[in-house]
């Protein structure tokens, strides 16, 4: 599935003025923690088998612009592949029409008992589509 084809999420965060850094910037760990956000916001409602969790194994995060506390950030999430066990996520991040980052989870579908990974179910390929 590539990303055209994928479904997505938008939400909206309101920053604080603890996620500011020295000089008037939101430091980079707020921001990871907004894609955290997006992403979770799928996450959470998933469709879950009795042994479903799902763990994040990978997340890659460009920052494009610095961002200030005046206006929200604009968090858009897309499904950019899906594979037999586990989903790519392409996020952005904007505030006030400027693209403040991008950034990339591959989120794996695992086994509660065996810890290992788990084939996405029908019904998860659904929501995920």
């Amino acid at each position: 599935m590539t990303i055209s084809e994928g479904r997505q999420w938008t939400s909206g965060a309101r920053l604080r003025f603890a996620d500011l850094d020295g000089l008037g910037h939101v430091n980079s760990l707020s921001l990871a923690a907004l894609v955290e956000d997006g992403r979770m916001r799928i996450i959470l409602n998933m469709p879950m088998t009795p042994r479903s969790e799902f763990m994040l194994v990978s997340l890659t995060m460009h920052y494009l612009a610095p961002a200030g506390i005046d206006h929200d950030v604009k968090v858009t999430t897309m499904l950019a592949r899906v594979g037999r066990s586990s989903f790519t996520l392409s996020h952005t991040l904007e505030q006030a029409s400027t693209c403040l980052a991008r950034a990339e989870s591959v989120v794996v579908h695992v086994d509660q008992e065996a810890r290992k990974s788990l084939p996405l179910s029908e019904e998860q390929l659904q929501f995920l589509q």
